[in-house]
């Protein structure tokens, strides 16, 4: 099993529909989907509206395929909605080709750029998933990410020295606030130059964030 992000252009027919709505909304990111239905051609979903300065949740044109928007909750800008949305009918043809054995992940987002879509499942789902997407758009990227239910996903995105470098780190206390020793000071415990140890905390760090972050 594992995890796929497949950022993609939305094509003609996403970007008319949701127009309307990208006028006033940020980002469209669905936190958690209840329900695909395929049979009812129709997506439970739980959903956050990012709303643009200047708007609010009333100010949307919510599309005519909604059949139920729920506001949960909201702060600033966020709006945190109950929705069943009807598959928009163009592509009432092609639902069967996503009835297949995945498991619908986070993060899955649209805005005016792109549209993410997460998954997990085997390479045989994955490849029909990848090409029964495409009917929403070209794809731009695909980030592939392991999925072994331990807990430490994130520490498998780093080299041997990376991990040993950044899990001493965090013994040490040096990320704690205030820190209980400083860069020389682990630098020293670890053995190698401050320099030496600053880049490797940096690239970690940043292939932590990337791990994190994919198809944000």
């Amino acid at each position: 099993m594992k995890k796929l992000i497949v950022e993609l252009e939305p094509n003609e027919i996403i970007k008319k529909n949701f127009q309307s709505v990208l006028e006033k909304v940020e980002t469209l990111e669905l936190v958690e989907l209840l329900k695909l239905d395929l049979k009812q051609k129709t997506k439970l979903a739980i959903v956050n509206f990012h709303v643009k300065e200047g708007f609010t949740f009333e100010d949307i044109d919510i599309p005519s395929t909604a059949e139920t928007m729920s506001i949960i909750s909201s702060h600033n800008n966020r709006y945190t909605c109950l929705a069943k949305v009807k598959v928009l009918r163009a592509f009432h043809g092609v639902l069967a080709q996503f009835d297949i054995d995945i498991i619908w992940d986070v993060p899955i987002i649209l805005n005016n750029q792109k549209m993410v879509f997460s998954i997990i499942a085997d390479d045989v789902n994955a490849k029909k998933f990848i090409e029964a997407i495409k009917v929403v758009g070209d794809i731009i990227k695909i980030t592939f990410q392991g999925t072994d239910y331990s807990g430490f996903n994130l520490l498998h995105s780093l080299t041997e020295r990376q991990k040993e470098i950044v899990i001493e780190a965090k013994r040490s206390g040096y990320y704690d606030y205030p820190r209980k020793l400083n860069g020389d000071q682990l630098a020293k415990k670890l053995g190698i130059s401050k320099p030496a140890l600053i880049e490797h905390l940096r690239k970690a760090e940043k292939r932590i964030i990337n791990f994190i972050l994919a198809g944000y």
